[in-house]
């Protein structure tokens, strides 16, 4: 909070016309921990011989963030290149030998903008992909050398992601650019009208971004989304060409690594969907790239029911344990939750004999949808899990499919509220098997069979992260590990195949985080990593987890920062941030979420940064819209207010806030929310809305977890639409929104509207438009300003 010795500059800077101000900064305190280096991204080879630590810049500088890109078919991409448009990139890499705990660092070229990458199946190795101006090569690196070098003669074209795969210890499968073809003119002269048209069939869409528009899109999404499949032996240098080029979206090597399935794009395109929905064909290749046998021949999809699935075959996947053998499912509801049938899904297998083709066999039927499978390392036994929408209910069904019969009930290894967070069972910890595939490990003890999760452990006091393993047979639980009080320390790894040792991420309220390894049984711990610390200044900051109750007595919380000059008895403005989430029941919404025991580190505009400047901030308020997934939203209004209310009680009664110095904050849907609440409720003095949308019967079929399209629940589309009440908002609210947001849901035309709905009102507000940013704000220059247009409007309003 500035001195009123600044209110003359604040007002004179925000009389400035947007067209003539360049981008400001923050505090000099502020925007040096911004442009810091972040903490590591850390992953740790299969034989866990090593960890490759990757340093990356979180905040590249505005002339990257705004290099030449095209907008086709849902892909955002660098044509000059042919490399998918990403935000951020690696730096600089070490690798850590976990046997001698010496780093050595890899010598990359100085600026290097590289992808992490990826170990080899026996950790001898790595591959990683780096970007130039005009090529994505490939570089590899022994792990016991600091030297890399690029492999010649190669770019790869990661416009619809990367994917290149280890074929075996010096062999990868990559995506190489294919150069087949005359380029297309970026700008022409169209011959006609482009036009459609419909039949009467109902298809309802999200409001899709970067869609194709015309016959040019078309020819340019062609020229720059086609490939060559290759394999690459990074010892030789030798590139091998397999079959013809063309747009493969996915592609998948068998276990026995003799074939590949692949999926191609052909013709017609869409201009009402994104690539992911066009027609495919899905294919089974022979390493030397002949096409044997077609899958499944899939047509556009844009029809899809909200919230549904495609119809057809779909979620191909090999199981890990056979050497060619695919599992997939099927929809019998024609992919539509609304249709009421007895199962909604067909799950079943094809095994594949070199180029013989196996019948179809199959497996089970399952009541609710298809949400995959977890393999177990032993055998042919796997869970099978299937959702239900109403009651956002998962179980783990118990499955082995050499002995399954169809029609046979299936025992629940699980089965849980998937919004339950102090019982959900875990995340599988996973090893490679002898195909080097994920699979489940699995341990034997006194003739029954383990498997390992972990989770962040929610509890009534907070999350205290855990290890555990559980019986196969009937569910029972056994906890290896948990995070101790005072500390937030989460399972990474085992550190080797006994089984013993654990890698863990170790922080607390006043350390920055480290890599340790645990012996389970003597619980002793050594220290693998000692990171710089660029944020030290928040181990200042007290933070504390607060929960309190709403009108309805449903419970909340959220964690609460104090200003880091907090003086006792003082009461303080206050910055309120949050997110809308639907739940079920009021008892899974007042579950208690989050840690105080976690180091506090910004990211990018992070809102804590208000501590800084005088500000208490009460982060991650929950703000739960509780009720039947088909109405809930219908006392959205009603909620968000009574959240508010008791928001500003709580914040009063821990004597930390001035109870008309509450401002609010939000992104996304959580800027729909400000909006919302300042529009309807006293409790916020102004607020701050960024990347949101505004008028909902923009996005008309569907919106967030609302189900029902505009024209069958009007009244309630119309009712939380900010846009319409725009004439009974008082509060100050800025607006702040990517200039080329990409979210499906919220177009920057929401903000730009929703501006001249308030400033034809006469409400106090402002529109921050930030060129060549998305829904995510990226570069550097515009991350530094987003802090000081935050900083400012609450100095100035609140």
């Amino acid at each position: 909070m500035n001195a009123p010795i600044n209110l003359l500059s604040l007002i004179l800077a925000f009389s400035v016309p947007a067209a003539a101000l360049d981008y400001q900064k923050p505090d000099p305190k502020i925007s040096r921990i911004v442009e810091a280096e972040s903490f590591p991204t850390t992953r740790i080879s299969n034989q866990k011989t090593h960890i490759l630590k990757g340093y990356y810049n979180i905040i590249p500088p505005i002339d990257y963030v705004a290099r030449e890109k095209l907008r086709l078919a849902g892909l955002r991409f660098i044509p000059r290149n042919r490399s998918k448009y990403t935000r951020y990139f690696y730096t600089r890499f070490e690798i850590l030998n976990l046997k001698t705990k010496k780093t050595h660092a890899l010598k990359f070229p100085k600026d290097v903008r590289a992808r992490f990458p990826v170990w080899s199946p026996d950790s001898k190795r790595f591959v990683a992909a780096v970007e130039t101006e005009d090529c994505v090569a490939l570089w590899q690196g022994k792990t016991n050398r600091s030297k890399v070098k690029r492999i010649p003669g190669l770019c790869l074209n990661t416009v619809m992601g990367g994917g290149h795969k280890w074929l075996d210890n010096r062999r990868v499968l990559v995506r190489m650019r294919s150069d087949a073809g005359v380029k297309p003119q970026s700008h022409y002269i169209a011959k006609g009208p482009t036009i459609s048209e419909t039949t009467g069939k109902i298809a309802q869409n999200r409001t899709y971004q970067d869609l194709l528009e015309d016959k040019n899109d078309e020819a340019l999404f062609k020229f720059y989304t086609t490939v060559q499949l290759a394999i690459v032996d990074v010892v030789s240098g030798k590139i091998s060409p397999i079959g013809p080029a063309g747009i493969i979206t996915a592609y998948s090597l068998s276990p026995d690594k003799t074939m590949l399935r692949v999926h191609r794009i052909r013709e017609p395109y869409s201009y009402v969907v994104p690539y992911y929905h066009f027609a495919q064909d899905i294919e089974l290749w022979e390493l030397n790239g002949k096409s044997f046998h077609r899958l499944a021949r899939l047509p556009v999809f844009d029809s899809i029911p909200i919230h549904g699935v495609p119809t057809g075959k779909r979620d191909f996947q090999w199981i890990p344990n056979e050497p060619s053998t695919l599992l997939y499912a099927e929809a019998l509801d024609q992919g539509d939750w609304n249709i009421d049938v007895s199962h909604r899904e067909q799950i079943s297998l094809i095994k594949i004999d070199g180029a013989a083709v196996g019948t179809p066999r199959k497996l089970q039927k399952l009541v609710h949808r298809y949400s995959g499978t977890k393999w177990l390392e032993d055998g042919s036994e796997f869970l099978l899990y299937d959702y239900e929408r109403d009651r956002k209910w998962l179980r783990a069904l118990k499955a082995d499919y050499r002995k399954i019969r169809p029609g046979a009930a299936l025992t629940a290894l699980w089965s849980y509220s998937y919004q339950d967070d102090y019982k959900k069972p875990g995340r599988i910890v996973t090893i490679p098997n002898k195909f080097d595939r994920r699979v489940s490990a699995v341990v034997r003890e006194e003739n029954r069979r383990w498997i390992f999760t972990y989770d962040k452990g929610a509890t009534p006091k907070g999350d205290f992260p855990y290890l555990k393993k559980i019986a196969l047979d009937n569910g029972e639980e056994k906890e290896l590990f948990r995070s101790p009080e005072g500390t937030y320390e989460r399972f990474v790894s085992f550190a080797d195949k006994s089984y013993r040792g654990i890698i863990t991420r170790r922080e607390t309220a006043n350390q920055s985080p480290d890599l340790f390894i645990v012996d389970l049984e003597s619980k002793s711990s050594q220290q693998l990593t000692h990171e710089q610390n660029p944020a030290a200044v928040f181990s200042q900051v007290k933070k504390e987890l607060i929960t309190w109750k709403r009108g309805d007595g449903t419970q909340l919380s959220g964690m609460l920062y104090y200003p880091v000059d907090y003086k006792k008895g003082q009461k303080y403005p206050t910055v309120v941030s949050a997110y809308p989430i639907e739940y079920t029941s009021k008892k899974l919404a007042g579950q208690v979420r989050g840690s105080s025991n976690k180091y506090s580190k910004p990211y990018k505009a992070d809102y804590l940064y208000f501590t800084l400047k005088g500000y208490a901030l009460l982060k991650r308020a929950q703000m739960p819209i509780v009720g039947h997934p088909k109405t809930m939203n219908d006392s959205l209004i009603e909620q968000l207010n009574m959240n508010s209310q008791s928001i500003r009680k709580v914040l009063t009664e821990k004597g930390i806030s001035d109870p008309d110095r509450i401002g609010i904050i939000g992104h996304s849907y959580g800027a729909f929310m400000v909006a919302n609440v300042l529009s309807h409720s006293p409790v916020f003095k102004t607020g701050i809305a960024r990347s949101g949308a505004y008028n909902r019967s923009l996005t008309p079929f569907g919106f967030q977890s609302e189900r029902r399209p505009f024209w069958k629940a009007k009244e309630t589309y119309i009712k939380v639409s900010p846009f319409f009440s725009a004439d009974k908002i008082e509060k100050p609210i800025l607006l702040i929104h990517g200039a080329i947001d990409n979210n499906s849901g919220t177009h920057t035309m929401q903000s730009k509207r929703y501006y001249a709905a308030l400033k034809g009102n006469g409400v106090t507000s402002r529109l921050v438009l930030l060129p060549h940013e998305s829904h995510g704000y990226s570069a550097v220059e515009t991350v530094n300003h987003v802090l000081w247009e935050m900083i400012r409007w609450f100095d100035l309003h609140l």
